[in-house]
């Protein structure tokens, strides 16, 4: 689906009440799939703490400070965890980068392990 040129989580949370709200509408309680969607919010809630109270998409620009590109790879890493059955305190991919490269290598000195994980981190 093609959501502009400059697309935000905010869109893709439109979508997701939209279409709860649809069913709701036309007598449908919930489908599968509403019930899966409606489910996020609290696990985002209990990921994110500080979002409490917020739609789910707001935390996601929080931590993107703003910026679309990065909110949207903040939503997807975070909806794609919850999809596949991922606790909310599960680490991220970026978060297991960062602990495989510190956990890894002989133990030497901090500058090592930090250069570790920054090349780990660092897109190729």
């Amino acid at each position: 689906m093609f959501m502009g040129n400059d697309p935000r989580p905010s869109d893709i949370w439109n979508m997701f009440a939209s279409y709860c709200w649809a069913e709701r509408d036309l007598g449908v309680f919930p489908s599968e799939i509403a019930a899966k969607l409606c489910s996020f919010q609290p696990w985002v809630e209990q990921r994110f703490p500080f979002c409490q109270g917020y739609p789910w998409h707001r935390a996601f620009t929080i931590l993107a400070l703003e910026s679309a590109a990065i909110s949207f790879e903040y939503f997807y890493s975070s909806f794609d965890m919850f999809m596949a059955g991922g606790s909310p305190d599960d680490l991220g991919a970026w978060a297991k980068k960062m602990a495989d490269a510190m956990t890894e290598g002989d133990g030497s000195d901090v500058d090592d392990a930090l250069k570790k994980v920054i090349r780990k981190i660092s897109p190729q």
